[in-house]
């Protein structure tokens, strides 16, 4: 068996490990908390189109729909669970940076997107 595909079997042996065996006694029913992920993002991403008129998802917005995903896994697996606090925080702090313009960063292939995107929009009067 090559190296490659050693490492394929390997990463897929302990997936199945982690997946079927030690994550379900700490983040409970899969099928529980997804639901509820699932519920969570509906709702988030219905007010998000409704207050920006798009159906795009933006970096901030992985990151609040992170820490959803954080705190339905702390319903339905074990309450407190160190990890999911700490990933919930830090997922949150994430969110707070992304919302804010980071004036360092220097102008990308997306940033002349937008705008020529936006100049379109505005030149057709929509």
């Amino acid at each position: 068996m090559s190296d490659n595909r050693r490492t394929a079997h390997d990463l897929m042996k302990e997936a199945a490990i982690t997946v079927l065996k030690e994550r379900p006694g700490i983040h409970g029913s899969a099928e529980n908390s997804f639901a509820m992920i699932g519920d969570l993002w509906t709702v988030y991403l219905r007010h998000c189109r409704r207050v920006r008129g798009d159906d795009g998802i933006r970096p901030e917005d992985v990151a609040e729909m992170m820490t959803m995903l954080k705190k339905s896994r702390k319903v339905y697996g074990k309450p407190f669970q160190r990890d999911n606090h700490i990933d919930d925080i830090g997922y949150a702090a994430l969110a707070g940076m992304l919302w804010l313009p980071d004036p360092d960063a220097p102008e990308t292939e997306m940033d002349r997107i937008d705008v020529t995107e936006k100049e379109a929009r505005e030149k057709n009067g929509a």
